[in-house]
């Protein structure tokens, strides 16, 4: 067979657009699907270069290299393999195609075949797809900001409602209205479960989801879950009956806060689902250290329709007895399975249903028991940014229920102007702020010279979707505190991670690094000074402290007269390098201004020791020099 009746065997019957050139580049072959492509009629392009025709201009210089390279070699370089690349049709507009190249020879004779396919249609459909998706990634942004938002203020509320049933003394109600507070409290809880769950799968969708594992002592940990369950599991008849076998683990490393948000949706569902029921919470090894937690009850269990969809979310339970969200189990099983573990439901119509879920030991690593120092709160001056009035007294309550002394204030601004004046061992900063809002005033303590640039910053807000979380830690924040807060406990916990994180002690600890006064500075001072003079304003110094002194022990002493003489003592202590009667001056102080009349008397005393000592250990040095 000829070269000629070959090619035009090639070209009648191909599918694709073929084009032939020879070794000089022009063109020999063009068929009916190249006419279509290229809008030529096959006589125009015989013979004629075909890099002016449909080589757009960029690739022209490459397309001639190629060329050049085929001469020298008589191989293409991409013979046999397939490339996207654009072509130039005859009205001047570029059409994708995919380009394979082939070589014909017979004889001497050699031709280089171009086949291409065009690609306009699904180069069209990956737009649209594109297109799409980038609508549907925008919408989603709109999405997760508008429920950031709504959950932000519902948050807030929250708070308030949990916090401030929380602080009532249900013991001065009747019967009746403790029973309606019990309602209210429960309806509260329900919905901040509710608004949990659905943030949760929002961000499980987001691939958002944080998993932060840490030690956890299972028999503490199911202590306190039956305590917190016990009320509500007597209102619906639910008993509970708990067996941790021998051999579970005593100490895991586990993510606490999912661990229990997976067992509470395990054991809300029975108290809606199963009123009445016996039901079983078991914990066991899975395997050599990991841990299997067992829920079973012996409730009117699942129907097969509502087995069967049991894990999806907001599919509500067909056939059941109790209408529900249908988030529940999703987030059960969505949670275990970003956890590292997973879960099994066995159930039928009428004989209860069993839970099982798995974590392997992969996963958890048993610890061996330590003794733990239970830390205190006792003096742990707290300086609390908050702008909302309920959720500025809850938190106050809550901190001093733990000990702390609490100084607030109401905007950013005054946050960032008092942390810049007084020392604090922890400030929880709300983001949401008038004047100045957290995230700034977080950068603004961070940056400056005052006493808290590097203390622990806790922010204290209800925004919880990732993006959000990333900005505030970048502003400086050591931690965050999401809103809203069910019990001093949670205060206390973020309080221990802060402390520890920053490598700072308790209050009862503390006294071993700070300073009755700092020898090695009042040396320099007296070698700068000279000892005569530094003898005369020792004496002074002395006689100021005395002063001092006298007005926080004097019978008719007041707030304002008691915060002038810390005024005085923070610069006089300051200058002495003695750092425990400073912060002591700095909180009564600071409690003087917001006239915490109780809080003022306990640590007057405090400080009166310190500065008894200070005025003792200045006299120790003047003997010495």
């Amino acid at each position: 067979m000829s070269l000629q009746s070959s090619l035009h065997a090639i070209c009648d019957t191909a599918l694709d657009a073929v084009v032939a050139v020879n070794n000089h580049g022009h063109i020999v072959g063009f068929n009916a699907e190249a006419e279509k492509l290229f809008g030529y009629a096959r006589a125009d392009v015989l013979g004629r270069p075909m890099a002016g025709l449909i080589v757009p201009e960029r690739h022209r210089t490459a397309h001639n290299a190629g060329m050049v390279r085929f001469l020298e070699t008589g191989q293409p370089k991409l013979i046999g393999s397939k490339v996207e690349i654009e072509a130039l049709h005859r009205d001047g507009h570029e059409v994708p195609v995919e380009l394979g190249l082939s070589i014909l020879q017979i004889g001497e004779d050699t031709l280089i075949l171009s086949f291409l396919r065009d690609l306009s249609d699904r180069k069209l459909r990956e737009e649209e797809i594109e297109k799409s998706r980038d609508r549907a990634e925008k919408a989603n942004a709109a999405k997760s900001f508008v429920v950031s938002m709504v959950a932000h203020d519902m948050r807030n509320a929250l708070g308030g409602v949990i916090g401030n049933l929380a602080l009532l003394d249900k013991k001065r109600f009747t019967p009746e209205e403790r029973e309606i507070i019990d309602s209210i409290d429960d309806g509260a809880r329900t919905l901040k479960r509710l608004l949990s769950d659905t943030l949760d799968l929002a961000r499980l969708e987001a691939g958002e989801i944080e998993i932060s594992p840490a030690p956890l002592m299972i028999q503490n940990f199911v202590g306190e879950l039956v305590h917190e369950w016990e009320d509500r599991l007597s209102k619906t008849q639910v008993s509970l009956s708990v067996d941790i076998a021998d051999d579970a683990p005593r100490r895991i490393l586990i993510d606490e806060h999912r661990l229990r948000q997976v067992i509470a949706n395990l054991i809300s569902n029975a108290t809606k689902y199963a009123p009445g029921a016996a039901l079983s919470l078991k914990i066991e090894r899975n395997g050599l250290v990991g841990l299997r937690i067992i829920v079973a009850d012996d409730g009117p269990g699942f129907s097969e329709s509502a087995l069967a969809t049991a894990f999806d979310p907001f599919l509500r339970p067909i056939g059941q007895a109790t209408d529900g969200s249908g988030l529940g189990l999703a987030i059960v099983k969505t949670i275990t399975e970003a956890m590292g573990g997973r879960i099994d439901l066995k159930s039928a119509s009428g004989a209860g249903s069993r839970i099982t879920i798995e974590f392997d030991t992969g996963r958890l690593t048993e610890l061996s028991p330590e003794t733990s120092n239970q830390p205190r709160f006792d003096a742990l001056a707290v300086l609390l940014v908050e702008d909302n009035a309920t959720n500025r007294l809850v938190a106050t309550k809550m901190l001093e229920m733990i000990g702390c002394d609490v100084s607030v204030c109401e905007d950013g601004l005054a946050g960032a102007e008092t942390a810049e004046k007084v020392g604090f061992d922890a400030i929880f900063m709300d983001i949401d702020l008038p004047k100045l809002n957290g995230k700034d005033a977080i950068r603004r303590i961070r940056v400056g010279n005052g006493p808290n640039a590097t203390a622990p910053i806790i922010a204290f807000t209800a925004f919880a979707i990732r993006a959000q979380r990333e900005e505030i830690l970048a502003s400086g924040a050591d931690t965050i505190l999401t809103k809203p807060v069910s019990s001093p406990e949670d205060f206390g916990a973020v309080l221990v991670e802060v402390l520890k994180e920053n490598r700072q002690s308790m209050p009862e600890s503390r006294e071993d690094k700070d300073n009755i006064v700092d020898a090695d500075r009042l040396t320099m001072l007296r070698d700068t000074l000279g000892k005569e003079d530094f003898e005369i304003l020792s004496v002074e110094f002395r006689k100021d402290l005395e002063n001092v002194l006298g007005q926080v022990i004097d019978d008719h002493r007041t707030d304002e007269s008691i915060r002038k003489a810390t005024h005085i003592a923070m610069s006089l202590t300051g200058t002495l390098g003695a750092t425990r009667a400073q912060n002591d001056a700095e909180r009564l102080n600071s409690l003087a201004q917001n006239n915490k009349i109780t809080e003022i008397e306990e640590h007057r005393l405090a400080f009166e020791t310190s500065l008894r000592e200070t005025i003792t250990a200045l006299d120790s040095f003047m003997e010495a020099c």
